[in-house]
Protein backbone atom coordinates (compact mmCIF):
# COMPACT_ATOMS: atom_id res chain seq x y z
CA UNK A 1 0.00 0.00 0.00
CA UNK A 2 2.84 2.38 0.81
CA UNK A 3 4.30 1.85 -2.64
CA UNK A 4 0.92 2.82 -4.14
CA UNK A 5 0.82 5.99 -2.05
CA UNK A 6 4.37 6.95 -2.97
CA UNK A 7 3.21 7.47 -6.56
CA UNK A 8 0.76 10.16 -5.43
CA UNK A 9 2.71 12.03 -2.74
CA UNK A 10 6.05 13.77 -3.16
CA UNK A 11 9.09 12.61 -1.20
CA UNK A 12 8.99 15.67 1.08
CA UNK A 13 5.56 14.65 2.40
CA UNK A 14 6.91 11.29 3.56
CA UNK A 15 9.24 13.04 6.00
CA UNK A 16 6.18 13.80 8.14
CA UNK A 17 4.91 10.21 8.30
CA UNK A 18 6.09 8.51 11.51
CA UNK A 19 8.07 5.30 11.09
CA UNK A 20 6.19 2.92 13.38
CA UNK A 21 9.07 0.47 13.29
CA UNK A 22 11.10 2.78 15.55
CA UNK A 23 10.40 3.80 19.14
CA UNK A 24 10.37 7.50 18.20
CA UNK A 25 7.89 6.81 15.42
CA UNK A 26 5.58 4.94 17.75
CA UNK A 27 5.78 7.71 20.34
CA UNK A 28 4.97 10.26 17.65
CA UNK A 29 1.96 8.28 16.46
CA UNK A 30 0.69 7.74 20.01
CA UNK A 31 1.09 11.48 20.68
CA UNK A 32 -0.89 12.30 17.55
CA UNK A 33 -3.58 9.81 18.58
CA UNK A 34 -3.74 11.43 22.03
CA UNK A 35 -4.65 14.75 20.42
CA UNK A 36 -7.29 12.94 18.37
CA UNK A 37 -8.83 11.35 21.47
CA UNK A 38 -8.78 14.66 23.34
CA UNK A 39 -9.92 16.91 20.47
CA UNK A 40 -13.30 17.57 22.07
CA UNK A 41 -11.65 18.51 25.36
CA UNK A 42 -9.18 20.80 23.62
CA UNK A 43 -11.90 22.71 21.72
CA UNK A 44 -12.89 25.87 23.62
CA UNK A 45 -16.46 25.70 22.23
CA UNK A 46 -17.03 22.67 24.48
CA UNK A 47 -17.00 25.02 27.46
CA UNK A 48 -19.02 27.88 25.97
CA UNK A 49 -22.75 28.44 25.73
CA UNK A 50 -24.00 29.19 22.17
CA UNK A 51 -23.51 32.89 21.48
CA UNK A 52 -21.35 33.44 24.55
CA UNK A 53 -18.27 35.64 24.18
CA UNK A 54 -15.00 34.43 25.69
CA UNK A 55 -15.02 37.09 28.39
CA UNK A 56 -18.74 36.83 29.22
CA UNK A 57 -19.91 35.26 32.50
CA UNK A 58 -22.71 32.69 32.32
CA UNK A 59 -25.98 33.18 34.14
CA UNK A 60 -26.92 30.40 36.58
CA UNK A 61 -29.71 29.23 34.25
CA UNK A 62 -27.36 28.92 31.26
CA UNK A 63 -24.72 27.19 33.39
CA UNK A 64 -27.34 24.66 34.51
CA UNK A 65 -28.22 23.88 30.86
CA UNK A 66 -24.54 23.59 29.98
CA UNK A 67 -23.88 21.09 32.77
CA UNK A 68 -27.14 19.14 32.80
CA UNK A 69 -27.67 18.74 29.06
CA UNK A 70 -24.15 19.21 27.66
CA UNK A 71 -25.54 22.20 25.77
CA UNK A 72 -22.53 23.97 24.28
CA UNK A 73 -21.36 26.05 21.33
CA UNK A 74 -20.04 23.15 19.25
CA UNK A 75 -21.98 22.56 16.07
CA UNK A 76 -23.36 19.06 15.47
CA UNK A 77 -20.96 18.74 12.54
CA UNK A 78 -17.96 19.59 14.76
CA UNK A 79 -19.10 17.04 17.33
CA UNK A 80 -19.34 14.36 14.63
CA UNK A 81 -15.83 15.26 13.44
CA UNK A 82 -14.54 14.87 17.00
CA UNK A 83 -16.25 11.51 17.38
CA UNK A 84 -14.85 10.27 14.06
CA UNK A 85 -11.36 11.53 14.90
CA UNK A 86 -11.51 9.84 18.31
CA UNK A 87 -12.61 6.55 16.73
CA UNK A 88 -9.80 6.65 14.15
CA UNK A 89 -7.22 7.50 16.82
CA UNK A 90 -8.33 4.62 19.02
CA UNK A 91 -8.26 2.26 16.02
CA UNK A 92 -4.66 3.31 15.32
CA UNK A 93 -3.63 2.72 18.93
CA UNK A 94 -5.23 -0.74 18.87
CA UNK A 95 -3.46 -1.45 15.58
CA UNK A 96 -0.11 -0.59 17.19
CA UNK A 97 -0.72 -3.10 19.96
Amino acid sequence: MISMLSNYYPEKAWAHVPDVLTVDGRIGLITLCSFGVLCNILDFDTYRFPGQRRDEKLSPKKREKLVAHDYNAMTPRDRLHCMRTRALALDLVCWLD
